[in-house]
């Protein structure tokens, strides 16, 4: 079967998405992209050349080299985590999966390796942390009392002011519904 006749749509919608079918040789067979310029090469730069050729460094050659002697020898899909400097100092972090492809090229085994830029997606990580961390600051010292409780409405958490103003402590409050502290007249608008 020609590779030229294989077709293989790329897994997102992300323009950044990077996928490569590379042989046990480590040669490039094929690249698919949405968006040429993320390759910083052109298709005809990459494809018959070996992952040697195409990276800069000695350490990316040997990264990859390694996944794919790991994903061919486990037979399964393996995902490694890499960060690029260029020298321009943008960092960039990516995520690499590398599944074993069913399709041998002369003989050959290959392996399909979808890169996606997640630098995005960490800097996100890292501001939900610090908001987090930061929540969890004001929950823990403020002196305005803050429940939390489940869609049936009963309480999975507390904090002291909460505990100090209802007089219940945070696991007493775990086994009461919060209509327990609605007045009787006004239960029938807090349920609907």
């Amino acid at each position: 079967m020609e590779l030229s006749n294989i077709q293989v749509e790329s897994p997102t919608s992300d323009n950044q998405d990077i996928i490569f079918i590379i042989n046990e040789d480590n040669i490039f067979l094929d690249v698919i992209v949405i968006n040429e310029d993320v390759l910083h090469k052109n298709k005809s730069e990459i494809i018959g050349f070996s992952i040697a050729d195409f990276c800069k460094e000695e350490k990316y050659s040997n990264l990859f080299s390694d996944l794919i002697k790991n994903t061919l020898a486990s037979g399964k899909s393996v995902t490694i985590k890499y960060d690029l400097s260029p020298a321009a100092g943008v960092h960039a972090s990516f995520e690499a999966v590398c599944s074993p492809f069913q399709i041998s090229f002369n003989n050959k085994r290959s392996v399909i390796i979808v890169i996606k830029n997640v630098t995005e997606k960490i800097v996100i990580e890292k501001a939900l942390r610090k908001s987090e961390t930061n929540f969890r600051s004001i929950y823990e010292t403020t002196n305005v009392g803050i429940a939390i409780k489940d869609a049936q409405g009963y309480y999975i958490a507390a904090n002291k002011a909460f505990e100090t103003i209802i007089g219940y402590t945070e696991t007493e409050l775990k086994k009461i519904h919060f209509t327990h502290f609605v007045l009787p007249e006004d239960l029938e608008s807090v349920l609907h």
